[in-house]
């Protein structure tokens, strides 16, 4: 990740690297060839770097390695605490997440996942034994218009939901919609999830307002944020949902 701001042109990251993928842009700051970074593993620009401008975001942990952070801080979760697995998305890692889950609930430790569903359903199903509450994004109803926005249909993850409640898992799932204007906040869109949930058993949904935090991210990995210019939803949209969903008989928990 590059922080322009913190920058301050001294060279030594373009000189640290000897792959020759960071040089001086024309109208300041520097400039990666990401197609050689993503292949980098010594990272020796962000070893060079005394400002923190270049540096890697993420580290690589062992199962065992983090299962001693944990035990590390159960003394401070309090009785209701646990883990919770979010990302990014985690069934990117499924295999990791699953061992991890087996090591947690050996120790009796709670867990839980923030996740947008588009698994595999027999890795989804797995794992889920593992877990105790659930997070689970329905962004739209409309396959296509979810494919516009995530670039996959929404077929795997309604499946995927419908599926868990009516297996006999023992778990909470929390249903969410990030509510983005003008996207998925109509009165048509809203009724078509209410009812899905009601198939579901649901009654409640989590209605998370679409912020615009990860723009200063997709900056610094120098991608494109396509969702700059949009606004998160004003009270009045929000109340409008809200009354949408009580009106169908789903309750709402607000972020």
């Amino acid at each position: 990740m590059y922080a322009e701001k913190r920058c301050r042109l001294c060279g030594r990251c373009i000189k640290a690297c000897e792959h020759n993928a960071i040089s001086s842009g024309v109208k300041g700051g520097l400039l990666f060839d990401r197609n050689i970074c993503d292949k980098c593993e010594d990272f020796n620009c962000t070893k060079a770097c005394l400002c923190e401008a270049v540096e890697v975001s993420g580290k690589l942990f062992s199962v065992e390695a983090l299962m001693k952070i944990f035990e590390r801080d159960r003394d401070f979760w309090g009785a209701d605490g646990g883990v919770t697995f979010s990302g990014g998305e985690p069934f990117v890692q499924h295999q990791f997440l699953q061992s991890v889950l087996k090591k947690c609930k050996g120790t009796s430790i709670h867990t839980a996942i923030e996740t947008s569903g588009h698994v595999a359903t027999e890795v989804f199903l797995k794992s889920m034994e593992l877990i105790d509450w659930a997070f689970i994004d329905i962004k739209h109803m409309d396959t296509e218009l979810h494919r516009d926005l995530t670039g996959v249909g929404n077929e795997l993850i309604l499946k995927n939901i419908e599926t868990l409640t009516k297996s006999n898992w023992k778990g909470t799932l929390v249903p969410r919609i990030p509510l983005i204007p003008g996207f998925n906040n109509s009165e048509s869109n809203i009724s078509a999830t209410a009812e899905f949930l009601k198939r579901c058993n649901l009654s409640k949904i989590e209605v998370l307002p679409f912020h615009r935090m990860g723009d200063s991210k997709y900056v610094r990995l120098g991608l494109r944020y396509t969702h700059s210019e949009k606004l998160p939803p004003n009270r009045d949209e929000l109340e409008s949902v809200i009354k949408c969903f009580n009106k169908n008989g789903i309750d709402c928990i607000e972020d």
